[in-house]
């Protein structure tokens, strides 16, 4: 089954985060966006949306990590 998300879990604060996501280029997603939660049983807040780059993938960067999970969701229709 194709995975629709991808989340990173931190226990504790830290330093800065990136993430980069990419992409097959023959089944590129319609939608990509920033997630992230408390914990991994709590549903995912959208952060904003995430533009695609020539390359077919996705980045974010979390300057100060905080306890909880921070990721990237995406819709294939």
């Amino acid at each position: 089954m194709p995975s629709d998300e991808y989340h990173r879990g931190f226990t504790c604060a830290g330093g800065a985060y990136v993430l980069q996501v990419a992409f097959d280029r023959a089944a590129l997603p319609v939608r990509c966006r920033r997630s992230g939660r408390t914990s991994v049983r709590a549903p995912p807040g959208f952060l904003g949306d995430l533009m695609l780059n020539a390359h077919g993938t996705a980045h974010i960067v979390e300057p100060e990590i905080r306890p909880g999970h921070v990721g990237v969701t995406w819709d294939r229709e």
